[in-house]
């Protein structure tokens, strides 16, 4: 809370890194890290509707994006570059009205206890992340190979990896539908 707009970009940055493959999970995964943080709702709102929204202008795995690049025939490795370097721009954008506004009101919250991240849970959020960012690779690569569409692609991957967790590990019961 020291440093209000770090911790915004941080929480934006990280939502932009999660929402294309969690969604809507991505924000209550951040909440319930930061939820002991008691920060007040203004500042929690706006980090997570700027890093939620960036998201859906250039993940592949949000409808938006795969169904205007499957009707226009864009394929996705074409658009990622301009799709991100929007994001990227609305993320700045965001950050520097929170600052001025920030500058205008400054942030404070109640009582804060100030424990840092636990080493477990931080390496649990860095290996969601990284897995984020091999299944988006993974997908653009396979897009690139095959020439497919990104929804198809997407689609296959979606039942491809609960299938190979379920070879793997043998937890049948953690992927079963209702």
């Amino acid at each position: 809370m020291n440093r209000p707009k770090q911790l915004y970009s941080g929480i934006t940055g990280t939502l932009f890194l999660l929402s294309p493959i969690l969604s809507l999970g991505a924000v209550r995964i951040i909440h319930d890290f930061l939820e002991d943080l008691k920060l007040p709702k203004a500042m929690s709102a706006k980090s997570y509707v700027v890093g939620f929204t960036t998201a859906v202008m250039w993940s592949p795995y949000f409808a938006s994006v795969s169904l205007v690049l499957q009707y226009l025939k864009i394929p996705y490795k074409d658009y990622v570059v301009y799709g991100i370097g929007l994001s990227l721009l609305s993320m700045a954008v965001g950050s520097i009205l929170f600052a001025i506004g920030e500058r205008r009101n400054p942030v404070t919250a109640g009582p804060v206890s100030m424990e840092p991240l636990g080493r477990e849970d931080r390496n649990q959020l860095i290996k969601l992340v990284l897995f984020v960012i091999v299944l988006m690779g993974t997908c653009l690569v396979i897009e690139i190979l095959t020439g497919w569409s990104m929804i198809v692609v997407v689609c296959l991957v979606s039942l491809v990896i609960p299938l190979l967790y379920g070879f793997v590990s043998a937890d049948w019961k953690r992927i079963q539908c209702c």
